[in-house]
């Protein structure tokens, strides 16, 4: 009986220390990823929340759904002027060292130039 829970104890810590290295390594390595991927779908959530006193507060999510590079789609909740100035087809990025995420530059093809 005291294996078997000394057992479950050491699990619960390597999972516990699993949890905690993977999610230090992720804060680390975050200020040097960038990227620029396509906004595929946006949406915008709003929640009417009361405090201790019933005071009402409307609390607002803006939320752009993004395809990266690597064709997967990941969701990031954005502040509202981003939300306002972006539109389903445009593209954001993010730089190296920073946290938000920026409205990008249309990614267009090179045209050839012609002899005359």
């Amino acid at each position: 009986m005291d294996r078997v829970f000394l057992l479950i104890c050491l699990m619960g810590i390597f999972v516990f220390l699993y949890i905690v290295i993977r999610r230090a390594i992720a804060g680390i390595v975050y200020p040097f990823i960038f990227f620029e991927g396509k906004v595929v779908s946006r949406s915008y959530k709003t929640k009417v929340v009361e405090d201790e006193e019933d005071i009402q507060d409307i609390e607002e999510e803006y939320t752009l759904e993004v395809k990266m590079p690597n064709g997967k789609n990941k969701n990031y909740s954005v502040n509202s002027r981003l939300y306002n100035s972006v539109k389903e087809g445009d593209y954001v990025r993010k730089d190296k060292g920073s946290r938000t995420l920026k409205k990008g530059r249309k990614k267009s093809k090179k045209k050839k130039n012609k002899k005359k």
